[in-house]
């Protein structure tokens, strides 16, 4: 987190936040937006004024104060010579903090980015009502059952944002190795649920069986080098990836579901290739 942010969000009890960056080709725009949740709805609105204000006075001289027009209530200011333009804007519990920068000090370039970022993420956060306290405790780790068919080749058993965790289609997208490939794949396979396992390992349930065949020829087709596919194991194919660590990466399907396992070496990647696939199949969830 930035310097001078993290004590102002600690100052107001944050609980809880994630943030996510995008750009173009290079040399083009970057918009980073951050969202964190609050206790209560005047902790989210002090801290948006502390981090603006904050933000402001890392540079006075070179900072202007900047207005949003569709958004009143937005802190924001802008610095010609980086060029950059940064806003926080509460909303209930929340707060949305807006990074924008281009190559060029166009300030109304800027001002459509960040304002683009908000109007995408508002309507988001309206769906999603905040947590208490007690709510994050009570939080169940494998709601879906998604971990529970999914092959555990590393230690890490415990909930991890890294190595142990489930996300929604749209949260996986922020997460994945090749963001670009898994638009295509959710799109085409109506994927829901992403599960995420120590030792590269990963679950996709897609629409019905029909549509996880879909992703796994999708998956077929990304022109990476092909491996000995398992033996014993239907459908399923491997391909190099020129991972030290992970050097082979296997992928398997059953049902709705769409598995893959890595390994460095062959012969173990067939080996979680051939569990992978028992796991599915003994499943009996749909």
């Amino acid at each position: 987190m930035d310097p001078l942010l993290r004590p102002i969000v600690e100052r107001n009890g944050m609980m809880f936040g994630f943030g996510m960056a995008a750009t173009g080709e290079p040399d083009t725009a970057r918009v980073r937006v951050t969202v964190l949740q609050f206790p209560e709805a005047a902790a989210a609105r002090s801290a948006a004024i502390e981090a603006e204000a904050a933000g402001f006075s890392s540079a006075p001289k070179a900072n202007a104060p900047v207005t949003l027009d569709w958004y009143p209530d937005a802190k924001a200011h802008w610095r010609q010579d980086v060029p950059a333009l940064d806003a926080a804007l509460a909303r209930g519990n929340y707060l949305i903090v807006v990074n924008a920068t281009r190559p060029e000090p166009n300030l109304a370039a800027l001002q459509e980015l960040t304002k683009r970022a908000i109007a995408a993420q508002l309507p988001l956060l309206d769906q999603l009502p905040p947590l208490s306290v007690r709510d994050m405790r009570q939080q169940e780790f494998d709601p879906q059952g998604m971990l529970r068919r999914a092959l555990h080749s590393g230690e890490d058993l415990a909930p991890n944002f890294d190595r142990e965790a489930v996300f929604t289609a749209r949260g996986f997208r922020h997460v994945a190795v090749e963001p670009e490939l898994w638009r295509r794949l959710i799109v085409v396979g109506g994927i829901d649920a992403v599960a995420r396992t120590s030792g590269g390992g990963l679950v996709a349930r897609a629409r019905n069986d029909k549509a996880a065949g879909a992703v796994l020829n999708e998956l077929r087709g990304t022109g990476r080098q092909a491996a000995e596919a398992p033996p014993g194991v239907p459908d399923a194919f491997c391909v190099e990836t020129g991972s030290a660590t992970e050097r082979f990466t296997c992928t398997v399907r059953s049902g709705r579901y769409v598995a893959q396992v890595a390994s460095g070496q062959l012969q173990d990647a067939h080996q979680r290739a051939a569990a992978q696939f028992a796991l599915l199949v003994n499943s009996g969830w749909t």
